[in-house]
């Protein structure tokens, strides 16, 4: 978090001034403080979350600075009582340099006893510490190193190349077939495809791109192209670029499960078991990360590449020690940087805008927000998700009263009587490409289920819309209904209409 270079006399509590670089235990220094590095626990079997340190630092703070606070900071948690078992940051490179530095401290440590480390990541109070990075911001790396240069890779032991030009050819494809607010993709907007008006920094934005939906129809696409070129302006080679994005949605889903049971149309997005498909499909992940190279350019792989590859392997070393210690399931999404993303969005909206804090403002919001557990679980316009944390560890709330619950009010709905309807026959409309009728298609099949709510599920109703039959204009569907989506296939008649 930036501030501003001010500074602040406190004249109530210490007498010193707070705006210099300040490491704690009076190790302070005459650098001005333009960040905030804040440290926050998370439970990754109890839903918690507790801000637990704070350091007010530099832009010139090094990466072996750093990696002595980690192990204090972790030190610290340790002699709560809790097992530390992972850190999770970002792929910034101090952050990356002092988790390197902590890896290569614990196999000099071993060394030095004539003995070797068998541990992944590194090991602080006698315990296993494996660092991992922030998936979203692995998925949005990977993004914005696909916009200026091609990605060539391998899956299932075919050769593919991905072009960010096939994601703005499907885009704009998409905008030119919508006649009536169709659209296949409707969720793309300009700042998801155009490299001008890219936001680089929005992780929702890549996950959009990287999703089954654009990856699903822009392989379909690319594959009709292939046999008869009809749709003008998207290349057949873009049958690739659909496959990573098929690749990367699934990926992303199986790293950032956040429900025991599979969700509804995202089965791939749930809890790690034993017997899960996460594994399988990890292992074959691995092997398709490892081939990624871009072309183009001077350095063909990444940072975001190479974290990826160190986060897979992460994952499943620390699945497989929570399942062996008695954990029936384990949730990714405990696992990322959401937490403290919405805590900083706590700091700025605190006081109504505070976007850029001076030190002792920084200050005073942590404090306050510790103290009154005013750590949203979310934070509108944020760059992240609902993190799901029930709450803090401790607080003073929690200490001076009892809770007490809200309680549940069951809202029911009428029971609505039945009606008589009839379809009418409906002209066929003049511009009926086979993409254009394949999004009305889609429309009706989403119109139809929401009927099918308003009355209370009448199977009366349904079976009047519906097809019994999967007619050419139903492939969009088809391609949709990749998982328990329970989408619906429109009659001809309610298509047109």
């Amino acid at each position: 978090m930036k501030s501003h270079y001010q500074h602040h006399y406190n004249i109530w509590h210490k007498k010193d001034i707070v705006g210099f670089e300040d490491l704690g235990e009076n190790n302070m220094s005459n650098n001005f403080a333009d960040k905030a590095l804040v440290f926050m626990v998370r439970g990754c079997r109890k839903k918690f979350k507790q801000p637990v340190a704070f350091y007010l630092t530099s832009s010139g703070m090094t990466s072996i600075l750093l990696s002595e606070i980690i192990k204090n900071v972790i030190e610290a948690v340790q002699s709560t009582g809790l097992t530390v078992i992972s850190t999770i940051c970002d792929q910034a490179p101090i952050n990356v340099a002092a988790i390197n530095i902590l890896q290569k401290n614990t196999n000099k440590i071993y060394k030095n006893n004539g003995q070797d480390y068998t541990g992944f990541g590194f090991e602080i109070g006698g315990h296993d510490i494996v660092p991992l990075y922030d998936v979203p911001h692995l998925l949005k790396g990977l993004r914005n190193n696909l916009v200026s240069k091609d990605l060539n890779f391998e899956y299932e032991g075919k050769n593919h190349t991905a072009s960010w030009k096939h994601i703005i050819q499907f885009y704009e494809l998409d905008k030119r077939q919508s006649t009536e607010g169709d659209r296949l993709t409707p969720k793309l907007t300009d700042c998801h495809v155009y490299p001008a008006t890219l936001k680089k920094m929005k992780v929702a934005n890549a996950a959009q791109v990287f999703s089954q939906r654009v990856g699903a129809i822009m392989k379909r696409f690319a594959e009709m192209n292939k046999e008869i070129p009809v749709i003008i302006g998207l290349d057949a080679s873009a049958q690739s670029t659909g496959q990573l994005c098929l690749f990367m949605d699934k990926l992303f889903d199986r790293a950032n499960g956040n429900s025991i049971k599979p969700e509804l149309g995202k089965n791939l997005r749930c809890a790690v078991t034993r017997n899960s498909s996460h594994w399988d499909f990890w292992q074959k992940a691995l092997i398709t990360l490892n081939s990624m190279k871009y072309i183009n350019t001077n350095k063909a792989i990444v940072p975001s590449i190479t974290n990826w590859i160190k986060t897979v392997k992460g994952i499943m070393h620390i699945c497989k020690r929570l399942l062996d210690c008695g954990f029936a399931f384990v949730l990714l999404r405990n696992f990322n940087q959401d937490p403290i993303e919405n805590f900083f969005g706590s700091i700025c909206s605190h006081g109504v805008r505070n976007i850029k804090p001076t030190p002792a403002m920084f200050m005073s919001s942590f404090k306050a927000l510790s103290i009154n557990n005013f750590t949203s679980n979310h934070s509108v316009g944020s760059n992240c998700e609902n993190d799901d944390c029930d709450g803090a560890l401790d607080n003073l709330k929690n200490f001076l009263f009892d809770e007490i619950p809200l309680e549940e009010t069951i809202i029911q709905s009428p029971t609505e009587s039945m009606i008589e309807i009839e379809i009418p026959n409906v002209k066929i409309p003049s511009s009926n490409s086979q993409v254009n009728s394949g999004s009305r298609a889609y429309v009706a099949g989403w119109v139809i289920k929401k009927i099918k709510k308003i009355t209370n599920n009448c199977r009366l109703c349904v079976s009047m819309l519906s097809s019994d039959i999967v007619l050419n204009e139903h492939f969009i569907i088809k391609i949709r209904n990749y998982s328990q989506c329970k989408l619906f296939l429109p009659d001809k008649n309610v298509i047109n209409l």
